[in-house]
């Protein structure tokens, strides 16, 4: 399960840039950012599913080890909480065509799904021991 969430959530950080880099562009931009935020929603419910529907619970059993402390995977689980909601709001404005606060969010929502990304592949690690 490690592979499938850790490869949708780097498809979804590819097809951002992508999108970004089509912000000139509205339907191109709009096309890749939705693509986006379907493919990270698609990876969180696996991962959430996985861990609370499938394993009770258990990341390890699920195929997420982390050797760190727990406190630095609450921190992961806090922030990756936040940017999904700040990337809904994205979504949401961008929809809306509301571009001033969209671009306002921009500003925290890439460095916050930048620091959630590299910090899930620095903390999770598929295995069973440390």
């Amino acid at each position: 399960m490690y592979w499938w969430v850790t490869g949708g959530m780097t498809v979804t950080l590819l097809l951002f840039a992508r999108g970004w880099q089509m912000r000139g562009e509205e339907v191109s931009h709009r096309r890749w950012m939705t693509a986006g935020v379907m493919v990270n929603l698609l990876s969180a419910l696996l991962l959430v599913g996985s861990i609370y529907g499938y394993y009770e619970g258990d990341a390890v059993r699920a195929g997420f080890l982390s050797c760190f402390h727990p406190a630095f995977s609450i921190a992961h689980r806090l922030l990756a909480g936040m940017a999904a909601l700040l990337m809904l709001a994205q979504g949401l404005t961008g929809y809306l065509r509301a571009g001033s606060i969209h671009r306002t969010l921009q500003r925290f929502f890439i460095p916050l799904y930048l620091i959630v990304y590299f910090s899930g592949l620095v903390l999770f690690y598929p295995g069973q021991v440390c």
